[in-house]
């Protein structure tokens, strides 16, 4: 359902709601005097619709594969996404978590904001058993942040984006840092200078 759409329909039950609340209470307290009219009551009712329409519409959970920056490694090709040219944040995760589907959509909005400069990836532990196991993960959501191909920190539990943005910040800063292999010298052959041909008559 669109934000939009939620939005009119919270508005459009809160409205009738607290209408109908007015018409029953009237004028019979002081201190229902924000509801005491049926108009009162709509007025109010509405505010109340919209609040609760915006706070369900609220991103939760991960968003679709084609429309995410957020890598999902598998055991095989988990050294290949955290040992490239950018640091990487990965993210050890369930599907039965809640705070995971709270913290998912920090990561996604990391994942945007980073393309390019940091890998962000998630691992499912209950279907990538050998790479939770090799990381010794315990509880979710678990964050471990890799610059050079290396773990150089993480942590259990919630992060604020606020949090993640630090971290990333850092592991730019770390990779950078880090002594980068000079390209290979180029191959000579010691045949010595060739004889220019003689032009054929």
């Amino acid at each position: 359902m669109g934000l939009v759409l939620r939005l009119v329909i919270g508005v459009g039950f809160g409205a009738a709601l607290g209408g109908l609340v007015g018409v029953l209470v009237r004028s019979s307290s002081r201190a229902a005097a924000f509801i005491s009219t049926p108009g009162r009551g709509a007025f109010f009712g509405a505010v109340v619709g919209l609040v609760f329409a915006l706070y369900i519409a609220r991103p939760i959970g991960w968003r679709p594969e084609g429309e995410s920056h957020v890598l999902r490694p598998s055991a095989e090709t988990f050294e290949e996404t955290v040992a490239g040219e950018e640091p990487a944040v990965v993210v050890f995760y369930s599907d039965a978590c809640p705070p995971c589907h709270r913290l998912a959509p920090r990561v996604e909005r990391l994942a945007d904001a980073y393309a390019g400069r940091v890998t962000v990836a998630r691992v499912d532990v209950d279907k990538e058993k050998a790479l939770s196991d090799r990381f010794g993960i315990r509880a979710v959501p678990t964050v471990i942040y890799f610059a050079g191909g290396e773990a150089v920190g993480g942590g259990e539990g919630l992060v604020s984006y606020g949090g993640l943005r630090e971290r990333a910040e850092e592991l730019i800063a770390a990779q950078a840092a880090l002594p980068r292999n000079p390209p290979p010298e180029p191959t000579s052959t010691d045949e010595g200078p060739t004889e220019p041909e003689e032009p054929t008559q």
